[in-house]
């Protein structure tokens, strides 16, 4: 199935949201530690691409999909209870990792799907990918 300018803007929406749920999910349960500076800090990341996809977006008058109330929630309770009894560093960069390399596997299939020309879309998508992979370095000596 090929997708669109506005498909793959949707996607790397959703993967902001969802990183930016994850991380506060992670920071509730957080106090202080040098992890979680680096996790506010790639939070800001996040926001800022959220920002500049809604943005994208609306210049060009397209509505993108948003993560939905529902599965904001069951991400949230998914890495509550993946830390129920061990919410160490190591843990908790585990599970970002993990997540980080799933985004960075449906954002390179997406791009394989995506048929448009929008260079804009484009670089966004580029930024995205080099977040995740940037995240990814970040959290490796957590583990």
């Amino acid at each position: 199935m090929d997708m669109n300018n506005q498909e793959l803007l949707s996607a790397l929406l959703l993967t902001a949201q969802s990183r930016q749920v994850e991380i506060r999910s992670i920071l509730d349960t957080l106090l202080g530690s040098s992890l979680r500076n680096t996790l506010l800090t790639q939070l800001k990341e996040y926001d800022a691409k959220e920002t500049e996809i809604l943005s994208t977006a609306q210049q060009r008058g397209w509505e993108v999909r948003e993560l939905d109330p529902l599965k904001r929630f069951l991400k949230d309770r998914s890495v509550r209870l993946r830390l129920y009894r061990n919410h160490s560093d190591s843990k908790i960069a585990e599970i970002m990792i993990q997540s980080n390399t799933k985004s960075l596997i449906q954002c390179f299939k997406n791009l394989h799907q995506y048929n448009g020309q929008d260079t804009h879309v484009c670089i966004l998508t580029q930024k995205i990918l080099d977040c995740e992979t940037a995240h990814i370095r970040q959290l490796q000596r957590y583990l």
